[in-house]
């Protein structure tokens, strides 16, 4: 009986233990976002967006729910870093971040260019010619490094969606933004840009804290994957960007 009771009880611990980590590890994630059209916005009181829907559709297959929350990106990326049940997307995987999330993706492409006001006198083909000039930039944003190496200005920049009134305001002389972006910023506001040069392309990510469980993050990347494979993340890409201006 006494050896009975100690089964019993080692037994019931165990459960304890097994359900408590089960707990922990079936907490739904948070995924955090800014935001950055066409990749995440709000429309008619709705998160969406190329990584939005693209996002919902491998979630969905996976039978795992999705409700995006649309913050500041300072927000977005501290609740990913420091949370061990969120993520954050529409992020850019670079050499400086990579230990420091699980990623998932691409979830879509883009590329940085230089924008200008149709009437404004510069004249660049290189990040070099605009040395002096006054640009935004997000603090800890991926391409700070460059824009600094180039002895380029940087007046720290207000939420992606209201960066391009600093341009129209003259309080900067070039915009510096994924081409999606400038495009339907300026469709949104019905404001003319006038292209440089572009100057690098890039992928967008799903990056998740170190904590979320790593099966989890390979299922995931593997349902995304398959999204685009199946053509439905061309379609969605088309969907959001057909009519923008090149």
């Amino acid at each position: 009986m006494k050896h009975y009771r100690r089964f019993l009880w080692i037994s019931v611990c165990g459960l304890l233990i097994s359900g408590a980590a089960l707990g922990q590890t079936a907490k739904p994630l948070t995924f955090y976002t800014e935001d950055l059209a066409p990749y995440n916005m709000i429309e008619n009181d709705h998160v969406t967006g190329i990584s939005t829907e693209i996002l919902a559709i491998a979630l969905s297959r996976m039978q795992l729910g999705f409700t995006p929350r649309l913050v500041s990106w300072k927000r977005a990326y501290h609740e990913a870093l420091t949370d061990p049940h969120s993520c954050v997307y529409s992020t850019v995987r670079s050499s400086d971040r990579e230990q420091l999330f699980r990623w998932v993706g691409p979830v879509a492409h883009d590329s940085l260019a230089i924008f200008v006001l149709p009437d404004s006198p510069i004249q660049a083909h290189a990040l070099a010619d605009l040395k002096g000039y006054r640009t935004e930039l997000t603090q800890g944003d991926y391409a700070e490094a460059r824009l600094i190496e180039n002895g380029i200005r940087i007046v720290p920049a207000p939420p992606a969606e209201k960066q391009m009134d600093m341009l129209l305001a003259g309080r900067i002389d070039f915009w510096v933004a994924n081409r999606g972006q400038a495009q339907s910023e300026a469709r949104r506001s019905g404001v003319q840009l006038k292209e440089l040069f572009g100057y690098e392309d890039f992928d967008l990510y799903l990056a998740c804290n170190p904590a979320v469980p790593s099966d989890l993050i390979r299922r995931l990347d593997a349902a995304v994957k398959q999204v685009w494979d199946s053509g439905e993340g061309a379609r969605i890409t088309a969907k959001f960007t057909t009519g923008l201006k090149e």
